[in-house]
């Protein structure tokens, strides 16, 4: 078939169906990597808390840094940032205590690139809150053999026992990473090792609306390390509220 192919169109030509070809296949390669890889590129729903009073603080500090988009709220503000905000933000803000990720689920759409929704849902009970928190693709977040310790918080919800939410929320987690990681039953309990990463998941659950999120920062941004010897000895006040007192003068 080549040598007839030869023939009719010459060498040349082939070499450039043959191109073509190569440059199709590579193209079709990196919409898959794109699928696989989602939810590093685009932009993320951020959670900057501070101390009740400076969130105007907080979100002149995001507006300087370029970030416009951005919403104040009690005790914290909300911005539309891409995944190189997460470091620059934990670094530069001075009123911040934390940067909590809002974590998303993957809409898979044929022939586009993935959409991601904020996970919340409605749950009024342990079997609600464990299949949504197990509905996320946990892989795409939580390195393989990371920490991934659990806290909580319920206001005005059904859901009223903090430890029993933890746990069902941790159970739900270490399901998801099995079925990502390809366990033969979801019910494997997946091995956690601190030495590998640390990833902190915060759920907190509002009038039985859960909202799931990562912990960014770690440590409070308040206790960052450079004044550790004051710290020690208990400082007169925060870093984070000091900046802040600076800032409104």
């Amino acid at each position: 078939m080549h040598r007839n192919l030869n023939r009719q169109v010459g060498a040349g030509e082939i070499q450039g169906i043959e191109r073509c070809r190569a440059a199709a296949r590579s193209r079709c390669a990196s919409k898959n990597r794109r699928s696989r890889l989602c939810m590093m590129s685009g932009d993320f729903k951020l959670q900057v808390s501070t101390v009740m009073g400076l969130e105007a603080l907080v979100k002149q500090e995001l507006e300087e840094l370029g970030y416009s988009n951005c919403l104040a709220k009690n005790g914290r503000v909300e911005v539309q940032a891409p995944p190189s905000a997460i470091p620059r933000l934990n670094i530069n803000l001075r009123t911040a205590n934390r940067i909590l990720l809002e974590v998303c689920e993957l809409l898979l759409l044929p022939l586009q690139l993935t959409s991601r929704q904020v996970a919340e849902f409605e749950a009024c009970s342990f079997d609600e809150l464990f299949d949504g928190v197990s509905a996320v693709e946990w892989s795409s977040f939580i390195p393989k053999g990371a920490s991934y310790p659990v806290g909580g918080k319920s206001v005005d919800s059904i859901l009223h026992s903090v430890p029993a939410c933890q746990s069902i929320c941790k159970k739900a987690i270490s399901a998801s990473l099995a079925r990502g990681r390809g366990a033969v039953t979801t019910e494997s309990w997946v091995e956690e090792d601190e030495r590998k990463g640390v990833c902190e998941v915060e759920v907190a659950i509002n009038k039985n609306l859960v909202k799931i999120s990562i912990d960014t920062s770690g440590a409070a941004l308040s206790r960052r390390g450079y004044r550790t010897k004051v710290l020690d000895d208990g400082a007169p006040l925060k870093e984070t509220l000091a900046a802040g007192i600076l800032m409104l003068r």
